[in-house]
């Protein structure tokens, strides 16, 4: 799987007028985080974020990102999951 191939076939899918659901966010998400493709489940979370500012599951898996990337150094990410709500788990 290209990580960044899919994320883009994926938004290009939900921009052209496609029913991409919640679930699909939370699907194609949960596949780029067991790829571990830190900064393709942030740009995915953005539009889910748009999309669905109140969902549970994006949340979930927003936090469970960013506790991987809080154990590393790439602090930009970091910073750009807090922006998206993100407050890390202690």
């Amino acid at each position: 799987v290209d990580p960044a191939r899919a994320l883009a076939d994926f938004l290009e899918l939900s921009e052209v007028g496609s029913q991409t659901s919640e679930s699909d966010f939370q699907l194609v998400g949960g596949r780029l985080d067991n790829a571990k493709a830190d900064r393709e489940v942030q740009a995915l979370l953005v539009v889910g974020f748009e999309r669905y500012p109140d969902s549970q599951g994006l949340a979930n898996l927003r936090d469970k990102v960013g506790d991987r990337i809080r154990q590393g150094d790439d602090l930009q990410a970091l910073k750009d999951l807090e922006g998206l709500g993100y407050v890390g788990s202690d």
